[in-house]
């Protein structure tokens, strides 16, 4: 499990990675030696699945039966997981667009990845190293297999005149002339190599086409069928490549014989879109998925239903995708919230669910053995870190959850987010249900939690660019303070009594100020003469537990320490190549660990100038939260929807 998860984020060990692996390192500055690998990757929580209302989305797995691997597009990340094991996790971060399929090899030992830019990447399964790259399409791609002699791939895509296609793999180059006969863009398509060689495409425009090859023949004459009446969203083979199943947004589920391509069976029962459908490993039953929130089994020959899963009533529930794990035959569905459901074969209920974030996260809050984590459209997961890569029991739960984050804070009692809507939801730890929210004028950008507020003292306070909002636990503002109409706050944080807070803003010229305050008598009153220059303003900021320093992470990448009285203490540095969005101390106040937009971790040591530890790339697309746990575990998160555990050595 370490292992696989050091290679998913690139550490290429002592012979080096090839392309697909980014080198993780620590570099010395200064003449302070630091090991290069101080800081070790101890557990990866892979993203969860890009989906999308009413549209299916491609799962795969590991066609061998060797491992019970599924594959699957997080954001512009590929994600290769056990289903059983969460630490057993590999995540490809080579893309440059957002991935949308996944696909293994029929052998088992590579995995293609396609994106919306046209491009495959190809990479080892077990060590996530490139292998092979090529331009498979003009446009997104929305699907694309192997061949089953691996010699051919079929691409389908958006590229208008080229919707579907054959290459040679590993080349990518063309394998014949296009798979014409579509005016729309192809949502999937599959190929068979025995007992003759054909590709199927299935398309928004209602049609199924049928095409001999690969290689496509320059005159070859596709077959096309009209039978569905909206949207072919999945097209399969079965297992032995005598028939395949279409399904469609009709509510229909098509059994046609692939020689004579003569409809076998028409079957109904779904009573929304049918979005996702696969076979069975001995091709005598037909699982299908879709918005209707249903996964249903039907016999292949007859068309009978011969089970019916109803995942559950809310909008979230609706069945994404359908796959059936050839090692253990369990059933895998996705939601439309990025849930996977693990069904042991026959059963109705999941004998596991596995979550995560399929949008990048705005933030980390730990307390105590629970880390927090939410993402930038409201979703909130609470995990179990000393139980690895798992999540609590109880979920966060409410009829109204925010639908936009900002950022997020914690404390033992309560969970604060805040949204760009000016939203402000506390949510206890105890129930995790969410209730009416505080509105605050003008938006929202920071929220700071107080570990342990004192007697009638603030539990947050949460800061827009006008203004910062003190907060106690039963949702009423304490006091309030309006900054000067000239200057745009920018970062706010709350000692872990809530007695105090400092804050940071931009005033004219790019440059930063930081400001003290406390709450009297019902206001924020501001110390003016603690003033703090800063080169450019703080981006993000916190108290050590004990109260005595504050970390500030500025917007020009520069990281810098303060005590609470405004004075320098030293410390910190030029180590981020751009701006800190991501900012955490130790629980003993003696070390603090910083995020930048470059993807770069650095634990700094207070007050000794230009000693800290570097990690060059911990998340392709930034570092955007950060928390230091008690046993010197760092958790990370960012652009790639992955959180990290890091130990440092």
């Amino acid at each position: 499990g370490s292992e696989r998860a050091r290679r998913s984020v690139g550490w290429d060990g002592e012979k080096g990675g090839g392309k697909g692996a980014e080198r993780l390192c620590c570099v010395p500055k200064r003449g302070v030696v630091m090991a290069e690998d101080s800081i070790k990757v101890k557990y990866v929580i892979g993203g969860a699945p890009n989906t999308a209302k009413a549209e299916g989305t491609h799962l795969s797995a590991d066609p061998t039966g060797e491992t019970d691997h599924i594959g699957y597009a997080s954001g512009r990340s590929a994600v290769v997981r056990s289903v059983s094991d969460p630490k057993d996790v590999v995540v490809f971060l080579e893309h440059k667009a957002a991935v949308t399929v996944v696909r293994f090899s029929p052998d088992g030992q590579l995995i293609a990845s396609a994106d919306e830019h046209g491009t495959v990447h190809v990479w080892d399964h077990k060590t996530g190293i490139q292998k092979h790259e090529f331009q498979g399409s003009g446009s997104i791609i929305r699907d694309l297999v192997f061949s089953s002699d691996m010699k051919f791939m079929v691409v389908g895509s958006e590229a208008r005149g080229t919707f579907a296609k054959a290459v040679k793999f590993p080349s990518g180059g063309a394998a014949g002339k296009s798979c014409g006969g579509h005016t729309k863009r192809v949502l999937a398509v599959d190929i068979r190599m025995k007992p003759s060689k054909q590709i199927i495409v299935a398309s928004e425009d209602f049609r199924v086409s049928i095409h001999k090859g690969p290689p496509v023949g320059e005159y070859a004459t596709p077959k096309v069928l009209n039978y569905h009446t909206n949207f072919v969203n999945d097209i399969r083979y079965s297992p032995d490549g005598t028939r395949f199943a279409t399904c469609s947004t009709d509510r229909t589920i098509v059994v046609l014989d692939a020689e004579t391509c003569e409809t076998l069976q028409t079957i109904q029962g779904h009573e929304a879109s049918v979005l996702q459908l696969c076979w069975s490993k001995d091709g005598t039953q037909i699982i299908t998925c879709g918005s209707d929130r249903t996964i249903r089994t039907w016999d292949a020959a007859t068309g009978d239903e011969k089970h019916c899963i109803k995942v559950g009533d809310e909008d979230t529930d609706q069945q994404s995708s359908i796959i059936v794990v050839p090692k253990t035959e369990e059933l895998v569905s996705l939601s439309l919230d990025g849930t996977l459901n693990v069904f042991d074969a026959g059963a109705s209920e999941p004998k596991a669910k596995i979550f995560g974030h399929s949008k990048v996260p705005v933030g980390l809050a730990l307390v105590g053995e629970t880390l927090y984590s939410a993402d930038y459209l409201g979703k909130l997961v609470p995990w179990k870190i000393n139980a690895g890569s798992t999540t609590t029991e109880k979920r966060f739960n409410g009829a109204h959850g925010p639908t936009t984050l900002n950022a997020i804070g914690a404390n033992s009692k309560v969970i604060a987010t805040i949204g760009m809507d000016g939203q402000v939801f506390l949510i206890p730890t105890e129930t995790l249900t969410f209730s009416e929210p505080i509105e605050i004028k003008g938006g929202g950008k920071d929220v700071s939690v107080a570990a342990s507020p004192a007697e009638g003292a603030a539990c947050c306070v949460v800061l827009n660019e006008a203004r910062m909002v003190a907060i106690a636990y039963d949702g009423s503002v304490l006091a309030e303070f309006e900054f000067d109409p000239a200057h745009r706050a920018t970062s706010v944080a709350i000692s872990a009594d809530g007695t105090e807070i400092a804050a940071s803003y931009e005033v004219s010229g790019g440059a930063g100020e930081l400001v003290f305050g406390k709450i009297e008598s019902g206001k924020l009153a501001i110390a003016e003469d603690t003033k703090v220059s800063l080169l450019t303003p703080a981006n993000k900021m916190a108290y050590s537990p004990d109260g005595s320093t504050i970390v500030i992470g500025e917007t020009s990448r520069r990281v810098r320490f303060v005590s609470s009285k405004g004075e320098d203490v030293g410390g910190g540095g030029l180590m981020h190549s751009a701006r800190v969005d991501a900012v955490a101390f130790a629980p003993d106040s003696k070390y603090a660990v910083t995020g930048g937009l470059d993807g770069s971790v650095a634990v700094w040591e207070v007050g000794t100038k230009g000693d800290y530890r570097r990690l060059k790339s911990a998340h392709r697309g930034g570092v955007t939260g950060i928390a230091f746990a008690e046993d010197g575990t760092i958790f990370t998160t960012g652009g790639d929807n992955a959180i990290i555990a890091w130990s440092m050595d």
